[in-house]
């Protein structure tokens, strides 16, 4: 048989009871809403947000890393080697499957001298090739979200990307332009 539970006594609050006139958690502004939200085809649009299509950009700047990086290699080989066909290095994405079109068959027995610069071209090709698709894939699939009305301004500065270019004061008696920005 079970006791029946003991009551507290009047005007006991427990053991975790503030003190009259506090709070539980400190006053303060109420929490804003978030910056962007999902947006669902066919459901309305809550006040306060508007629908907006936006870029990946993620993938954009991936592609323009992974391929920019290796085309920044392919022009220095374009600019210092001897081979005229090497030229073709300096056409970005294409360039180096254009190259390896253009070298030919140099050598009528077993030849191994031009076979680790194809390999080299052929990987140059197929990463710049993934580079740039990541870029149009960035660029084109779209992704649909509900932006924040004032989500121009997020906590007092601008909520994209910005670059100001002022001119500037070097040195003594120099002069110049300065670039500011952020992203």
């Amino acid at each position: 048989m079970l006791a029946p539970p003991v009551q507290p006594p009047p005007g006991y609050a427990g053991p975790y009871a503030l003190p009259p006139g506090w709070q539980a958690w400190p006053a303060g502004p109420a929490p804003t809403p978030p910056t962007e939200l999902r947006y669902v085809p066919g459901q309305p649009i809550p006040g306060g947000y508007h629908h907006e299509s936006l870029i990946r950009r993620g993938l954009v700047l991936a592609g323009a890393i992974v391929g920019g990086s290796m085309y920044a290699i392919s022009f220095s080989v374009a600019a210092n080697s001897p081979a005229s066909e090497d030229g073709w290095l300096l056409v970005p994405v294409l360039g180096p499957f254009l190259d390896l079109g253009a070298r030919g068959r140099r050598c009528t027995g077993e030849c191994f001298d031009d076979a680790g610069a194809r390999a080299a071209l052929t990987l140059d090709g197929i990463v710049q090739l993934t580079g740039a698709a990541l870029v149009l894939g960035g660029l084109f699939a779209r992704r649909e979200v509900l932006v924040r009305d004032d989500a121009a301004l997020v906590q007092g500065r601008p909520a994209f990307a910005s670059l100001q270019v002022a001119p500037t004061t070097l040195g003594h008696q120099g002069y110049g332009l300065a670039a500011l920005g952020w992203f």
